[in-house]
């Protein structure tokens, strides 16, 4: 299995309002294994997902989904996108359990991961949860829109614990995509 990372857009930092007080409504958290998806040739293959091999710990992770494209707060707005251009999806994802970064965040795109650009600056992160440790958290990944078809999608925030033992699924976040 193999994991396709792109060259992130590098986006501002994204301040959320109440950055993390904010708890998705009840949705069916499911154990999504990677699948190797149909490429363009110019995708750069790097290596196996990170949470490859490791146990799934129960309960949710420290992270938000801030952004898929140019629809905002997507855990609780249904989110319509564009698929015209790249998409970038972005956030933040922590080790809730031992309050410290994630060893990695993966984005599990309609069963498919990919490793994100992780351990951007959010000082808002680290300020809400009064620790100084949870500073470099942020993440970003740019999918290209050939590998996002027209309708209904799911995505899943995949934390990696801090000693990268195990790992914690968000719940699945739908969303519509839709051509200009």
């Amino acid at each position: 299995m193999r994991v396709y990372k792109f060259l992130p857009l590098m986006a501002g930092v994204l301040a959320i309002s109440g950055c993390g007080n904010q708890t998705p409504g009840p949705a069916e958290v499911v154990a999504v294994q990677p699948k190797t998806p149909s490429v363009p040739k110019s995708a750069t293959v790097t290596s196996t997902p990170a949470s490859s091999g490791l146990t799934k710990k129960p309960g949710l992770p420290g992270f938000s989904l801030d952004a898929i494209g140019q629809a905002f707060d997507p855990i609780n707005k249904p989110a319509v996108i564009s698929i015209d251009t790249t998409v970038v999806f972005r956030g933040f994802g922590f080790d809730n359990d031992a309050k410290q970064p994630a060893k990695a965040v993966e984005l599990i795109l309609d069963q498919t991961a990919y490793a994100t650009d992780y351990k951007s600056r959010r000082q808002d992160v680290a300020d809400y949860f009064h620790a100084p440790q949870l500073e470099m958290t942020g993440f970003s990944v740019s999918i290209p829109s050939i590998l996002i078809s027209e309708g209904d999608h799911t995505a899943v925030v995949r934390v990696i614990s801090y000693d990268g033992k195990t790992y914690k699924d968000s719940p699945v976040i739908k969303f519509v995509a839709r051509k200009p």
